[in-house]
């Protein structure tokens, strides 16, 4: 570029720079929430930045991890240009996840025939996997960092949803219906303090271990007691 236009590249890159980091922060603050409502990450502390949006929100210890990793990567690379084996691997892979992942929700989600899915997906991995596969072989000289942070995510989220799925089952075999509960109360009433008490339970007519947890320790039981479940379709 001639001298003259460095200053105005300049600025243009840095304002773009800010725009992709603030649409990298919001995407990773939605796909947290997401993973934390499905149970594939531990609760988090969500903070909703607004009254009317539901998705403008502020994760504290999201935003701090991503300020962490970006400070770890500017020090190990030192110069954008060695940034750039992971930054194919990092566009190809997510195109390639993409166009897969879009073919099942076509089918699934959508109503679309298997064989229009299939099509749809047959054409953008004729695009997709040739380019993917061009990139790894920068795999040694960069590329490694993406697919490691991959994986590692991965596995941690693999690992929390695995371990809470088998901590829950166990807690579930030595816990008692509602019915033995209601039964239980009346023959050994708690006591009532006044006021009411929301329970949230996944399964219904199942026993909250919120509320057992209660009962055990505080010996009390609210004046009322609600078992809500939330059932999405």
């Amino acid at each position: 570029a001639p001298t003259w236009a460095l200053i105005p590249l300049l600025v243009i890159a840095t304002l773009a720079t800010v725009i992709a980091s603030q649409a990298v922060i919001s995407g990773v603050f939605s796909l947290t929430r997401q993973a934390v409502r499905l149970g594939y990450l531990p609760p988090m502390r969500i903070i909703y930045t607004s009254d009317q949006e539901s998705g403008q929100i502020y994760i504290p210890v999201v935003n701090w991890l991503l300020f962490a990793a970006v400070l770890i990567v500017i020090i190990s690379f030192k110069h954008s240009s060695n940034l750039a084996s992971a930054y194919g691997i990092v566009v190809t892979g997510t195109m390639l996840l993409s166009s897969i992942l879009l073919s099942i929700v076509a089918v699934k989600n959508w109503g679309w025939p298997r064989a229009l899915g299939g099509l749809m997906l047959l054409v953008m991995l004729c695009i997709d996997v040739p380019l993917f596969g061009a990139n790894l072989i920068k795999l040694a000289t960069g590329g490694w960092l993406p697919v490691a942070l991959g994986l590692t995510i991965l596995l941690i989220m693999l690992t929390w949803k695995t371990e809470r799925s088998r901590l829950i089952r166990r807690l579930r075999d030595n816990q008692e219906g509602l019915s033995a509960l209601i039964e239980s109360l009346e023959k050994a009433p708690p006591k009532r303090v006044p006021g009411t008490a929301v329970f949230m339970e996944r399964t219904p007519h199942a026993v909250p271990l919120v509320l057992l947890h209660n009962l055990k320790h505080n010996k009390v039981l609210h004046e009322r007691v609600v078992l809500l479940t939330i059932v999405t379709t």
